[in-house]
Order: structure tokens, then C-alpha cells, then sequence
């Protein structure tokens, strides 16, 4: 069985910038990011044999840490009901359909959740109104030993951090991508416990691609 302590960090659910993530709070993903961001912004300062300047620039981010989801379970008095459905999957047949009912649940109970209003508006400060951002998943349940997690868990790109309804829906999404059925047998085959499972949720501006015509 896979020990979770060491990277299943304890979170007050606020936004965390993406220089600070750290894999106890926000999951290698976000703090592989983290660490470069911290890397660009002193980048200038570095420069090769040549001379030459070794700057380079990441998109900016921000991370809702582990903790947040289950955050806003306990807003919603949705905690218990949250704790009973992890435990019937614990035992959950794949014939005759239940596994496949008690995932649909866990999806559906936590894709009614949203971030709090202090979340949302703290990403709204982040960054600019017209801004497009990807909703990415950085759970501590990916790329472990004898495990892969790539294309389990959800990615939404081109939202909008001045719409709380598109982006609380986004991340929802990610949140919710954590109990899919395929996903929840892949942690079963790696023997990961399925309480042990958490989701933080990265966002990052998307970097746009300008293609023209010179003339």
C-alpha cells in the first residue's frame, strides 16, 4: 500500500501562486510548475559562455491546494454523504453495475460544488479580464510507482478567470475527474487507497500562439 502522509498536506482551501506550490500542498504537477516560474523570474540575472541572456518566461498560475474540494463539502453539509459513498466503493462489485452507479454519484454530488466566492475572486485579481486560462488536474495520486496517470484526470482549457460560473464549473470538473470510473480502477489496481485520493487544481494563463504573414 502506498503511504500518502508525506504529500497529502493540510489546507485552509485558499490560492496558493504558483511560485509557492509545493507538492505537500499542491501536488507534483503544480510544484514542477512552481519551480520554474521561481526559475524564470531570476532567469535574467543568468547568461551563457556566449554572453548570451538565458531568460525565459513560464505563464503565470495559481493553485487551489489540496483541501478545497473538501472544503466546500463541509460548506455544503455534504461531507457524510461524501464519506459514505467513498466507503461503499471500497467494496463496490463491477458486475451489475455498481461500481459504475457509485462513481456517477461521487461525480454528481461533487460537480454541484463551486469554489467559495473569496477563491474565485482572488483568481479574478490574478490575472487580466481577458485573460484564458486551463483548468488542470495535480493530484497526489499521479505518476506514482508502477503507475501512470496520464489522461486520467481532467484538463479544461480557454476559460475565463471573469466568469465564476465557467470557471467554478471547470474546476469542478477537475475536482469531479477524480472519481470516473477509469479512474478509480486504476488506483484500485495500484493498490492506492481511495480515501487517499486528492485533487488540487492548477490554473494557468494559456500562452497564445501568434501566427502571421509577413509582409
Amino acid at each position: 500500500m502506498v503511504n500518502f502522509n508525506h504529500i497529502k498536506g493540510a489546507s485552509s482551501g485558499g490560492v496558493i501562486l504558483l511560485p509557492d506550490a509545493e507538492t505537500q500542498t499542491s501536488g507534483a504537477e503544480a510544484a514542477a510548475c512552481g519551480r520554474l516560474s521561481s526559475l524564470s523570474s531570476v532567469s535574467d540575472k543568468v547568461y551563457s559562455d556566449q554572453g548570451m541572456p538565458a531568460s525565459f518566461r513560464v505563464p503565470a498560475g495559481a493553485v487551489l491546494p489540496y483541501g478545497s474540494m473538501e472544503l466546500e463539502l463541509e460548506n455544503s453539509n455534504c461531507t457524510e454523504i461524501f464519506r459514505s459513498l467513498l466507503e461503499k466503493i471500497e467494496t463496490a462489485k463491477l458486475e451489475g453495475g455498481e461500481l459504475d452507479e457509485l462513481c456517477h454519484q461521487l461525480q454528481q454530488l461533487i460537480s454541484s460544488l463551486k469554489p467559495s466566492k473569496d477563491v474565485i475572486e482572488s483568481i479574478e485579481r490574478m490575472f487580466p479580464s481577458n485573460a484564458r486560462m486551463i483548468v488542470r488536474s495535480s493530484a497526489n495520486v499521479e505518476d506514482l510507482a508502477g503507475m501512470s496517470a496520464a489522461g486520467l484526470y481532467e484538463s479544461i482549457p480557454n476559460v475565463s478567470p471573469s466568469n465564476p460560473t465557467v470557471f467554478g464549473s471547470a474546476v469542478s470538473q477537475v475536482w469531479a475527474s477524480l472519481y470516473t470510473r477509469r479512474a478509480v480502477l486504476s488506483r484500485s489496481a495500484a493498490c492506492v487507497p481511495y480515501k487517499e485520493a486528492s485533487m488540487a487544481v492548477l490554473v494557468q494563463e494559456m500562452l497564445n500562439k501568434l501566427i502571421g504573414n509577413s509582409k
